[in-house]
């Protein structure tokens, strides 16, 4: 085996040990602008460790009493030796790191005044005396020159950073120093803290005893290997902060949860605690972007997120969230991706969106759902019915932009956030009103769904999937209103791809002479055949295979295999469809019947569709 692992104390980490890298390592890139703030972070974490043993100023500094204090494990890295030197194949930033960490504690410890045996302790896991001359043993490369001037001169530095690994190691130490400053104020604290952190504070290091294995094992390491997933990793965090005795119950809790929607497909873990947190938690298009689905289980652990959402090392909110908050929320997420996936008639609505692949109803609902909210259902249906009026409204306007609709949903979650109904249906109405108003700069638009914006929309205005959407909602309200069987299951009519039965968008006026001639020029016959109400659903085969009929032939076509909707154009559906007779009445909607089919007759049907669109879509 050409792998050995040691456990290593940062004492034993820089004990006259002089490390090198060798030409594939990085420059030292930790800094705090970095969004996971690495050194803060860090520090963070072992001040919890060490904060968990209630700290006496009155108890003497020994081996003994510094073991009673809570370990902390630092990760790994990895090492190898050749021609008398130790390389680091990986973990030089915080190797880097921990050496700030230790300037700054020699500092510190001078300014209290502590014994010189503890600064001579510090300083020698900085740099030390060799048989060829004074060495810093991470003073490799572009490190040497900061580490002395930042030993020598504290924060009165004299240089100005040459590159970018000099610039990090001045922000770093700046911070370091000032953060370890305002935590340790006394000298026995701070001598507790500092052989806390030359003691307790623990890596693996991983020798590669081959030089030639080395590029391979790196390239595991930074590539090929398997990383955790986001879940997997916050499930570890939550369940660390909890008491060793319980954690086999939060385990299975957690597991017991999660199970509901792995066993739907493992992928939509991280997705719904993304929209969980979202949700909940994001106030702004900023802090959405922080919590997408890669890097929702570091955000939530920074300052900004924590002082809401409070789950950094706070044991009693890691059970609380592990017993209550996650299982109903993800209880709800899978009822929302059951309904997302199969048709209920009572959530048709979630659906509907499905099949625009549109996911912020997702987003709308885990915020607007409550805690054991007595309208959880009620939210549900009505939520995934506003959001199809939504984007169906924008999109009949001819408003949709994918970037601003994107914007809009996130400016919308905070808003409906644990609100009811009422407050929800009119949040998005605005909305709606708003993007309308911004798309046709009509700022004094006081109803969104007007026919100007809807008249001349057609075939080039939309993919085909929204088409067979908008015809198939079309179909199915005919035969919802006139008491007749479905047609075909809008997975025929909108998703179906193979096969006989799959339905195509159908121009009613096929391109040839004959129709041309109806209209003033082809660029008029061009834009009139290819509006809405120039379009219908045909079966594949038969959309084919009529393609080049007449009008008068496309009728009898439509008789056989047509929709409802386009058996509307033939005599038969008002002499034996009584229910539709009886419903175009009560409606008095105006559906005709044409000998020809002309501009007349297009602008007719284009009339009739924003009628039907109104009534379906309630806009």
């Amino acid at each position: 085996m050409s792998l050995k692992p040691y456990d290593r104390k940062i004492s034993q980490v820089f004990n006259n040990i002089q490390y090198d890298v060798d030409f594939y390592q990085r420059e030292y890139k930790w800094n705090d602008n970095l969004e996971h703030k690495p050194v803060s972070s860090l520090l963070r974490d072992i001040f919890y460790r060490f904060d968990l043993e209630k700290y006496n100023p009155n108890t003497d500094i020994t081996p003994e009493s510094i073991d009673k204090i809570e370990w902390y494990y630092l990760n790994s890295f990895m090492t190898h030796t050749t021609g008398g030197r130790k390389y680091i194949v990986d973990g030089q930033q915080r190797l880097t790191t921990l050496t700030l960490i230790s300037i700054a504690l020699f500092h510190l410890a001078n300014k209290l005044l502590l014994p010189e045996h503890v600064l001579d302790t510090l300083k020698g896991d900085v740099q030390g005396t060799t048989e060829f001359g004074p060495s810093y043993w991470m003073g490799f490369k572009d490190r040497k020159d900061a580490l002395h001037d930042i030993l020598t001169n504290n924060l009165s530095f004299t240089r100005t950073p040459k590159n970018a690994s000099e610039t990090n190691i001045y922000e770093n130490y700046h911070l370091i120093y000032d953060t370890l400053e305002a935590k340790f104020t006394t000298a026995h604290k701070l001598q507790t803290f500092i052989s806390y952190f030359r003691n307790r504070v623990f890596l693996i290091e991983i020798e590669v005893d081959k030089s030639k294995d080395v590029a391979m094992v790196f390239e595991v390491i930074n590539d090929r290997g398997v990383p955790l997933k986001p879940y997997e990793i916050f499930k570890g965090k939550l369940i660390s902060a909890i008491e060793i005795a319980d954690r086999g119950k939060y385990v299975d809790l957690w597991e017991k949860a999660i199970k509901l929607i792995e066993d739907f497909d493992e992928s939509e873990i991280d997705a719904f605690f993304s929209y969980y947190f979202r949700g909940k938690y994001a106030d702004s298009a900023e802090q959405y972007r922080r919590l997408e689905i890669n890097r929702y289980h570091k955000a939530i652990f920074l300052d900004d997120f924590d002082s809401k959402i409070g789950l950094r090392n706070n044991e009693k909110n890691c059970r609380l969230f592990i017993q209550e908050e996650l299982p109903y929320y993800a209880n709800l997420y899978r009822t929302v991706l059951n309904y997302y996936e199969e048709c209920n008639r009572d959530y048709e609505h979630v659906y509907f969106n499905h099949l625009n692949d549109i996911d912020g109803q997702f987003l709308l609902i885990m915020s607007a759902v409550s805690k054991n909210d007595s309208e959880r259902d009620e939210k549900i249906e009505s939520i995934s019915r506003l959001f199809d009026r939504y984007f169906v409204g924008l999109r009949l306007t001819d408003s949709y932009r994918s970037n601003e609709f994107n914007t809009s949903v996130i400016s919308l979650s905070p808003i409906v956030r644990n609100s009811n109904l009422k407050n929800i249906s009119v949040a998005i109405d605005v909305q709606l009103l708003a993007d309308v108003q911004n798309a046709h700069d009509m700022k004094d638009l006081n109803a969104p769904f007007q026919y100007e914006f809807f008249k001349h929309l057609g075939y080039n205005h939309f993919g085909a999937g929204f088409l067979r959407y908008f015809f198939a909602r079309i179909d199915h309200y005919l035969s919802e209103s006139s008491d007749m069987p479905e047609f075909g299951t809008y997975k025929q009519l909108v998703q179906q791809t193979r096969g006989g039965d799959v339905y195509h968008v159908e121009h009613i006026l096929a391109n040839n002479s004959e129709n041309a001639a109806l209209f003033a020029d082809e660029i008029e016959f061009n834009e009139q055949r290819n509006r809405l109400g120039g379009l219908v659903l045909l079966k594949g085969k038969d959309n084919e295979s009529s393609g080049d009929e007449s009008y008068a032939d496309k009728l009898k076509t439509y008789n056989v295999v047509g929709t409802y909707y386009a058996r509307t154009l033939l005599q038969d559906m008002y002499h034996k469809k009584i229910g539709f007779k009886r419903f175009v009445d009560k409606e008095n909607l105006k559906f005709n019947l044409y000998k020809r089919y002309d501009k007349t007759a297009i602008e007719e049907r284009q009339n009739l569709l924003y009628n039907l669109t109104k009534r379906i879509w309630q806009l």
